[in-house]
C-alpha cells in the first residue's frame, strides 16, 4: 500500500479541474462571471453587465510572469475598492493603498526593489500631500499636487540634505519664472506645474463670477436657470447652470463653463487642439456646423456643433460605444492671451435643446471681463455695455478714450439670434468636454 500510494495521488491530481489560484483564495459575487485561472495566467477578474457595460466587479488580481503576485484589487461595479497591495518581481512590496470608489485616499506609500521606501503620498480633497525619498532615507522633496500639476509650496533637497530649490505655485500659475521654479517643475514628480486654478462665485445681485489667478469674469444667470459653483467641481467645471427644478446632470438640460489654457498658444491652435483631442477619445466625431462672431467685449467667439458617440472607458479590459448619437453645441471665447473660455450647452432630448439654445446665447452674450488688460481699454460710448473694449493689434499699453477707435460692438439682441439660430440647426442632447 505504501508503494503506491503516491502514484494513486498522483493519478487523482491530474483528473483535478484547473488548480485555484496561488494564495488567498479568490471569491467572485455570486452575480459576477470569473475569467478563471490557469497555471500562467497574469490577470484574472471577475465581470458583470450593467446598463449594457462590462464592467470589473469583484476581486482582480495580476501576476508577474514568473508567477509571482504582482497585484490585488477589488472592485464595486467598475471603480476600485478597498485595501490595494502590489509587489515587484522579487516579492517586495512596491506599493500600498487604499481606494474609496474608484479614488486613492489616505496615505499611499510606494517602496523599490530593494524594500526602501521612494515616495508617501496623503491624498485630500484640498490637495494630494507627496514626500519623496532618497535611497539613503533622507528627504528629497515636499509639496502639493492636484490632478492638474503642483501647487502651493515645494522644496527640493540635495542628496546631503541641503536645500536645492524651493517654490510657491500658489493656487496655479500661467508659467513659471524664476530658475528655481522651473528645476522644481522639471525635476520632480509630477512634472510640470498646475495652471491657476478657475474658481467660480455667486453674487448678490444673481450674477456668478470665474476668477483664474488675476483674471475675473463675470456671466448673468439666464433667465429661469440656477448657477452652481459646486456641483462640476470634480468634471473640471466651475461654473454650471440648470433649469430651476432640474438639477445637474439631471434628466434636463444642462449649461457649463470651463477654462482652456493657452500654454503659450494662440487660440485657433486651442480650438485645433480641442478638437482633435476629443474626436480621439469618442467614436464616430463629426463637426456639423461652425461660426465666429464678435461679442461686445470684443472678444472673439467661436461656436461649434458636433455629433459623435460616447466611449466609455472603464477598468475592464473594454471600452464600450454609445448606441446613440450625441449632439451638442460649443462656444469658445478668446478671453485673453492666457485662457480661452468654454461654454457647453448639452440636453437628453432634441426637445430640449432647442428649448435651451436662447439660454446658451444669453450666457455667452452676457459675458463682463473685470480684468485690466494691458493691451485694451474700455469704450464708454452710451450705445455700448460698460464692458466693451476696443481690442489694440500691436500690442501696446493701455489706451486712453482720445485714441479709442470706435468699437464694432454687435446688438447684442443680434448677436443672440445668431447663437440660436446656429444651435438650432444642430441641436445637442450630452455633454462632451
Amino acid at each position: 500500500m505504501q508503494s503506491t500510494l503516491p502514484t494513486v495521488l498522483l493519478l487523482l491530481l491530474s483528473c483535478a479541474p484547473f488548480p485555484a489560484a496561488p494564495e488567498d483564495v479568490f471569491r467572485s459575487p455570486p452575480e459576477a462571471k470569473d475569467s478563471g485561472y490557469r497555471p500562467g495566467n497574469v490577470v484574472r477578474w471577475c465581470e458583470v453587465q450593467r446598463d449594457g457595460r462590462l464592467l470589473y466587479h469583484g476581486p482582480v488580481w495580476r501576476w508577474h510572469r514568473n508567477g509571482r503576485q504582482e497585484s490585488k484589487a477589488n472592485y464595486i461595479y467598475g471603480a476600485a475598492e478597498g485595501d490595494t497591495p502590489s509587489w515587484h518581481e522579487n516579492g517586495r512590496m512596491s506599493s500600498h493603498g487604499v481606494f474609496k470608489n474608484g479614488d486613492k485616499v489616505g496615505l499611499w506609500k510606494y517602496w523599490d526593489e530593494e524594500g526602501r521606501i521612494t515616495t508617501e503620498v496623503a491624498y485630500a480633497d484640498s490637495g494630494h500631500q507627496r514626500t519623496d525619498y532618497y535611497p539613503t532615507g533622507k528627504k528629497k522633496a515636499s509639496g502639493v499636487f492636484v490632478s492638474s500639476g503642483k501647487i502651493g509650496k515645494w522644496t527640493y533637497w540635495n542628496a546631503d540634505g541641503k536645500e536645492k530649490a524651493n517654490c510657491d505655485f500658489g493656487t496655479g500659475v500661467f508659467a513659471v519664472t524664476t530658475r528655481a521654479c522651473q528645476v522644481i517643475a522639471d525635476e520632480l514628480d509630477p512634472e510640470g506645474f498646475s495652471r491657476p486654478i478657475p474658481v467660480g462665485s455667486l453674487n448678490a445681485d444673481g450674477s456668478c463670477s470665474l476668477r483664474i489667478a488675476d483674471e475675473h469674469y463675470v456671466f448673468s444667470t439666464p433667465p429661469g436657470w440656477v448657477a452652481d459653483t459646486e456641483a462640476g467641481k470634480t468634471e473640471g467645471a466651475p461654473l454650471v447652470f440648470y433649469p430651476a427644478g432640474g438639477t445637474w446632470r439631471g434628466d434636463n438640460a444642462n449649461l457649463y463653463v470651463r477654462v482652456l489654457f493657452k500654454a503659450g498658444g494662440s487660440f485657433e491652435t486651442v480650438l485645433r487642439q480641442e478638437a482633435e483631442g476629443f474626436s480621439e477619445s469618442v467614436a464616430e466625431y463629426s463637426e456639423t456646423g461652425s461660426s465666429r462672431e464678435r461679442l461686445n467685449s470684443g472678444l472673439s467667439v467661436v461656436t461649434r456643433t458636433i455629433t459623435y458617440k460616447s466611449l466609455t472607458k472603464t477598468d475592464s479590459p473594454f471600452s464600450i460605444v454609445g448606441d446613440n448619437k450625441v449632439f451638442e453645441a460649443l462656444g469658445f471665447v478668446d478671453a485673453s492671451r492666457e485662457v480661452v473660455l468654454l461654454a457647453v450647452l448639452t440636453s437628453p432630448s432634441e426637445k430640449d435643446h432647442a428649448a435651451a439654445t436662447d439660454a446658451l446665447g444669453a450666457l455667452i452674450c452676457s459675458l463682463k471681463v473685470e480684468t485690466k488688460w494691458p493691451t485694451s481699454t474700455m469704450c464708454s460710448s452710451p450705445r455700448k455695455s460698460h464692458s466693451a473694449r476696443c481690442a489694440r493689434e500691436d500690442g501696446g499699453g493701455p489706451l486712453d478714450e482720445s485714441s479709442c477707435p470706435p468699437c464694432a460692438c454687435l446688438d447684442q439682441g443680434m448677436l443672440a439670434s445668431r447663437f440660436i439660430w446656429t444651435i438650432l440647426a444642430f441641436p445637442g442632447t450630452n455633454p462632451s468636454y
